[in-house]
Parts: structure tokens; sequence; C-alpha cells
């Protein structure tokens, strides 16, 4: 009797808990090897940041077009030397953004409250910032920051 009765329950813990078991057991291991994965991932960055150079800030643009010239050189040598820091159009754009001062940030103000597509890229926003404060002796760049 005894012996029949530790048989059903053991087939019953078997069948009733097993698969529960192994499902937890194969969930815990996924999420398990997806924290390692991004840990690593994590260090790489770590180690890659720690390797950059430092680099100034462009200065602001006031909206001065003698200025812009070199302001929009300084922006994409930042951009390009700090690639994995701008991975996205819209992380650029708000970057460039908040380099303006005086006039010519209180006009972008009213590009981003009037959602304009000409911050849909940092080029096309430099671009039309070259354009707006009439800088004529500047020319246009079509190269991505």
């Amino acid at each position: 009797f005894i012996s029949s009765l530790v048989v059903k329950l053991h087939w019953t813990l078997k069948t009733l808990l097993f698969p529960h078991t192994i499902a937890w057991q194969n969930e815990f291991n996924r999420i398990w090897d997806t924290l390692r994965m991004q840990e690593g991932e994590i260090r790489g960055l770590k180690e890659r940041g720690a390797r950059l150079p430092a680099l100034a800030l462009p200065t602001k643009f006031s909206g001065e077009a003698s200025k812009f010239h070199v302001f929009r050189r300084q922006c994409q040598a930042y951009l390009e030397a700090r690639q994995a820091e701008f991975p996205q159009e819209d992380v650029k754009v708000a970057w460039i953004y908040s380099l303006l001062d005086g006039p010519a940030a209180t006009w972008a103000t009213a590009l981003y409250d009037a959602g304009s597509t000409h911050l849909s890229t940092a080029q096309n926003f430099l671009n039309y910032l070259r354009k707006t404060w009439g800088i004529e002796d500047d020319e246009e760049d079509t190269s991505t920051p």
C-alpha cells in the first residue's frame, strides 16, 4: 500500500510540478543569458567611452552670420567623433538646439513648438538655420553630421 501511495504521489508531483519547474528554469536561464549579454555590452560601452578624447563643445551660436561656418563645422566634427553618443537624428537635433543662444534659440524654439519638418535631421536643421539667418557666404553642406 505504501509503495503504491509513494508511486501515486511521485506521479502526481511529477505531473503537476515538473512541467512548471522546467518552464520556470527555462525562463530563468533565458533571463540570465540576457542579463549576461547586456552586462558585456555595457562593459564594452564603458571601455570605449573611457578611450574617447576630450572634445570641447562648439561655441554657442546666437545668429551672427560671420560665426555660423565655424559653428556648423564644430557641430559636424563633434557629432562625427561621438557617433555612438548620438544614435538618432532627433538626439543630434536636440543637441544642436541646446547650443543656440539669443535670437537663434528663440527662433529654434518656435520651430520646435510648431513641429517643423526642418528638425527631421541635423543636416536639415543646420541648412535651414543657415538660410533663415541670411548666411549666404557659407556653402550649403549635404554631408551628414
